[in-house]
C-alpha cells in the first residue's frame, strides 16, 4: 500500500509514537487503560477487569511468523486462523498489565503481564482506527485453567484496549487552520519507519490533490509534515486576503537630503502561484493604487516642485 496524493501528511516514528503513548497513559489511564465488564462464565454472572499499569509501547512492524504462530485471535484460537499480516500491521506492548475474573465467589488473576497486540491501522471517521488482528500473551508456567481463562477470556476483551489506545493519536487540524478549512484524515500508512496520516482537503470545491513527483520519498525525521502546492498557495490566498487586500498602508524613510513616503493598498491580484521550483517563493499578478512622495528635508511637500511633479507616480 502506498500513497500516491494528499494535501497534509503527518509521520511520526516509533520513538514519537511511544511519547505521545505515555503522555496519554499519564493523563489518561483510569478512562482508556483500565476496564470492567460484566460476562457469562459457566452460565453465571462474572465480572472480568483489567488495568494497563505501564504506558504502551509501539513498534512499527508486523509480527513474525513464530510470534504469530504464538498469537491468539478474538475467538481464542491459537494460532490465529487467519494468514500471517504483512502490510499496514503494528504491535502495541500492554505492558505490565493485571487482569482478574470473578464469578461464584472465586477470582482467577493474571498480574504484572506483557501484552502483544498486533493490529491492522486504517483512517475511520477522521481517526486513527486499529483493528486487532490477535493477541500474544505468554502463558508458560501458568495451570491448564489459567492459560483457558487467558486465552478464552482475556485476550478477547483485551483486543479493545489494544484498539483504543492508538486511536486517541489524532491530527490537530483545527489547531493548524481553525475554522478555516476542514481536514479529515482518510488514509493511514505504516511506512516501515513512521505512521503517517494523510487527508485531501476541499479547496474550491475540489478535494483531489495532484499526484505525488516521480521519486517521492519521505522525510528522515522524528516528526514531520508535508503540505502539498494547492494547499500552500490556499493558506497564502488566505493570509493575503485578511491581511493585506484593501488595507491602507504606509512607508516613510529620511535619509539626508530627501524623504520618502508611499501610501498604498493592494486592490486585488490574480494567478497566486508558488514558483515552479521553489515553495517559499509566490508569483501573482497585483492590482495596486499608491502614491509616492518625494520632498527634501526641512520644505514643506505641497510647496516642493518634486513632490508635485511625482504625486501621481
Amino acid at each position: 500500500m502506498s500513497l500516491t496524493s494528499f494535501d497534509l501528511a503527518i509521520g511520526l516514528d516509533a520513538t514519537s509514537l511511544n511519547t505521545g503513548m505515555a503522555e496519554l497513559h499519564s493523563k489518561h489511564h483510569d478512562a482508556v487503560f483500565t476496564g470492567r465488564e460484566s460476562t457469562q462464565f459457566n452460565g453465571e454472572q462474572a465480572v472480568l477487569t483489567w488495568d494497563v499499569k505501564g504506558a504502551p509501547t509501539v513498534v512499527l512492524s508486523a509480527p513474525s511468523q513464530d510470534e504469530w504462530d504464538k498469537a491468539t485471535d478474538a475467538g481464542g484460537k491459537r494460532p490465529p486462523t487467519t494468514p500471517l499480516p504483512s502490510e499496514n500491521v503494528l504491535r502495541i506492548t500492554l505492558t505490565n498489565t493485571d487482569a482478574a475474573l470473578t464469578n461464584a465467589g472465586q477470582t482467577t488473576s493474571v498480574t504484572g503481564k506483557d501484552i502483544d497486540v498486533y493490529g491492522a491501522v486504517s483512517a475511520k471517521d477522521g481517526k486513527l482506527s486499529v483493528t486487532v488482528l490477535a493477541v500474544r500473551l505468554d502463558t508458560a508456567g501458568m495451570d491448564s485453567w489459567k492459560a483457558f481463562f487467558v486465552q478464552h477470556l482475556v485476550i478477547p476483551h483485551l483486543v479493545k484496549a489494544g484498539g483504543n489506545a492508538l486511536s486517541q493519536l489524532t491530527i490537530p487540524t483545527q489547531e493548524l487552520f481553525g475554522e478555516k478549512l476542514t481536514l479529515v484524515p482518510d488514509q493511514a500508512l505504516i511506512t516501515g519507519t513512521h505512521l503517517v496520516l494523510a487527508t485531501a482537503a476541499d479547496i474550491d470545491g475540489n478535494a483531489t490533490p495532484d499526484p505525488l513527483a516521480a521519486g517521492f520519498t519521505w522525510p528522515d525525521k522524528p516528526l514531520w509534515a508535508l503540505f502539498s502546492r494547492r494547499l500552500i498557495e490556499w493558506v497564502l490566498d488566505r493570509a493575503i486576503r485578511e491581511k493585506a487586500l484593501g488595507k491602507q498602508q504606509h512607508f516613510s524613510q529620511s535619509s539626508k537630503p530627501l524623504t520618502i513616503s508611499a501610501d498604498y493598498r493592494l486592490r486585488g491580484y490574480t494567478g497566486l502561484r508558488l514558483a515552479a521550483d521553489s515553495l517559499t517563493n509566490a508569483q501573482a499578478t497585483l492590482d495596486m493604487a499608491y502614491g509616492v512622495n518625494i520632498s527634501p528635508l526641512g520644505i514643506d511637500p505641497d510647496k516642493c516642485a518634486l513632490f508635485n511633479a511625482t504625486k501621481s507616480m
